[in-house]
Order: structure tokens, then sequence, then C-alpha cells
């Protein structure tokens, strides 16, 4: 567990230092966030050597903040579409349901009661009956043949 924590803190070092390359080449190019130089100079009171230095660690915060939140982005729509995978997947599942718990509502209004057993239905009548249903449309027309 220590090596990979050493190793973990070492790639976050060279990390770090990449990002104070990019920043010393963003400066040399004379490419400046206006607002974090507008904190820095702020910062410094007023002192272009101070200001320079904070501007170099704002602007090194800066891309690691970037960083973080085009990963949390990223994170964000990979999990919207796990979810609409699912959702696209399951689908015909969800709706097959929904429509055994519609007929199943409508015989259980009028007294029946409906048991799955698998690949069939039981439906057991008030009186005492029972029918076997083998589909889903054969379970709607007999539901709606009793709710009339």
């Amino acid at each position: 567990m220590f090596d990979k924590f050493k190793r973990s803190s070492a790639a976050a070092r060279l990390l770090e230092e990449a990002l104070y390359e990019q920043v010393v080449n963003e400066l040399s190019q004379s490419k400046k966030r206006n607002g974090l130089w507008a904190k820095a100079l702020a910062d410094s009171g007023g002192s272009e050597d101070k200001a320079k230095s904070l501007y170099i660690r704002y602007r090194v915060q800066s891309l690691k903040d970037e960083s973080e939140m085009a990963e949390a982005i990223a994170e964000q729509e990979e999990h919207q579409r796990r979810q609409e995978e699912w959702q696209r997947k399951n689908a015909p599942i969800i709706e097959r349901k929904k429509r055994v718990d519609a007929a199943e509502a409508i015989l259980r209004s009028k007294g029946y009661k409906l048991v799955s057993k698998g690949t069939f239905w039981v439906i057991k009548e008030p009186a005492g009956g029972r029918q076997r249903i083998g589909s889903l449309a054969e379970l709607e027309e007999y539901a709606i043949s009793r709710k009339r």
C-alpha cells in the first residue's frame, strides 16, 4: 500500500512539474489570463515580481481545476450514457411489467388473483375456478373481458 502511495505521489509531482512548465511556456508567449493576473497583482500589493510568482501558482491551480472539472464532466457523461443504455436495454422488460401490472389491477378489482408461474400465469377466479394464460396478449384480453 505504501508503494502505491509513493507512486501516486511521484505521479502527482511529475504532473505538477509539467503544469509549471506549461505556465512558463504560456508566459514566454505573452499569454496571460487577465483575471488571474489581476488577482495576482491585487494580492501582491502591486509588486510586478511578486505578482508574477503568484500568477504562476494561481495558473497551475487553475489548470488543475480545469482538469478536475473535465474529469467530473466526463464521469457525469459516462454515468448518463450508462443510464440511457440501461433504460434502452430494459425498456421492453419495463413495458411488459407495466402491461402485466395493468391487467392484474383490472383482475384484482373484480376479485381475481393473478399468479405468475414463470412462462405462464394462473388466474384464480372468484368462484373458485382457475384459468391458465400463456401469453401477455391473452392475459390482457382476459382482463379486458372481465372489466366489463
